[in-house]
């Protein structure tokens, strides 16, 4: 059984193991800024939150964890659909001030930003986001009625653990409806 305290780490990387295409950098980029957010975040702060503070400190300014986090956070949003991390570098570095959104579509990103959003507003002092989490998944798996709440977290975390690589949202429940009706 995974613990609390390794819950949503062991979600979000999946075993490695997600099925689908052979993902590329910008989509594992995701994986590494949430997982980053999940070790770095202070308590009971969201992932929107978060990335606002990081993205309005000056880089100049920044210790070396926090430019990786900050050029994670870039290449998550704005690396093309198999670019690689020293292509985008150096694209950034010959770009005028503003880079146009990525074609790519951010897959993981938003179900994050929702769920932190919810664990911002609603969890308890003392309780980390994957701890929320996983208390909320348990009380679901021993069948308590879920309130309107715990369905959201509950149809995120499925999501974020079982995706397949460049699988957005409505990709996978486009999936899981083909299987449900396939059974």
């Amino acid at each position: 059984m995974i613990g609390k305290d390794v819950y949503l780490s062991a979600l979000l990387t999946g075993g490695g193991d997600r099925g689908g295409e052979r993902p590329g950098e910008a989509e594992l980029a995701e994986v590494s800024l949430c997982m980053r957010y999940l070790a770095t975040a202070p308590e009971r702060q969201g992932m929107a939150r978060w990335l606002d503070e990081l993205m309005a400190r000056r880089t100049d300014a920044m210790d070396g964890e926090e430019y990786q986090t900050w050029f994670l956070a870039l290449f998550s949003l704005y690396g093309l659909p198999r670019e690689n991390m020293s292509e985008f570098s150096e694209r950034l570095r010959n770009a005028s001030d503003s880079m146009e959104a990525s074609p790519r579509e951010v897959l993981l990103l938003p179900a994050m930003v929702r769920l932190s959003q919810l664990y911002e507003e609603n969890a308890t002092e003392g309780q980390t986001l994957s701890g929320w989490a996983y208390d909320i998944a348990e009380k679901a798996r021993e069948g308590k009625e879920p309130d309107a709440l715990r369905r959201e977290v509950v149809m995120i975390l499925a999501y974020i653990g079982g995706r397949r690589w460049g699988e957005s949202i409505p990709m996978w429940s486009e999936r899981l409806a083909g299987e449900s009706a396939a059974e």
